[in-house]
């Protein structure tokens, strides 16, 4: 099984497919991309599903920097699918294929402030949480029961974690 995206004339994927392995021969068809392309008329191009940040998740050969996806950009320059640029200011960096940020990663529950090119705190999610300067994130009163038999949630009102019922 191999992945074939689908670019349009902009190099911008419109589509992932799953289709034949680019070794497989069926009815003296050898080349996938070609033959997928000629039967959806745009041009079509194999993508690595267990590929990311140019690393193969396996240990195996990186191929194409990242697993393409919807609004992806193909450079032909790089030979790599290049995801949307997540902020005007970001930076791509060209050997792991990843938007860098113009200021480093904060480790924590930050967000990236545009406007003001700087990572801000995330928003409280309740008014009973608080920020706890060591770990950078957002700690309720009560700590998430480690060992709940099942997905629990914050209940603000009974200050409480609860079982998520559906």
């Amino acid at each position: 099984m191999a992945h074939y995206a689908f670019l349009d004339s902009n190099n911008i994927v419109t589509e992932v497919i799953v289709g034949r392995d680019e070794d497989e021969v069926v009815d003296g068809i050898t080349d996938w991309e070609a033959h997928y392309g000629e039967i959806r008329g745009q041009r079509c191009l194999r993508t690595s599903y267990n590929t990311g940040r140019n690393e193969h998740a396996n240990g195996g050969k990186p191929f194409r920097g990242n697993f393409a996806g919807i609004g992806y950009e193909y450079r032909e320059d790089l030979d790599a699918f290049i995801a949307p640029s997540p902020y005007p200011s970001w930076i791509l960096d060209e050997t792991t294929f990843a938007w860098e940020p113009p200021v480093p990663d904060m480790p924590g529950q930050y967000l990236w402030d545009e406007e003001n090119q700087e990572w801000v705190r995330g928003p409280q999610p309740f008014p009973s949480w608080v920020w706890n300067e060591e770990t950078a994130e957002w700690e309720a009163p009560i700590p998430y029961p480690t060992d709940a038999p099942r997905m629990m949630m914050w209940d603000e009102e009974s200050g409480a974690w609860v079982a998520v019922t559906e």
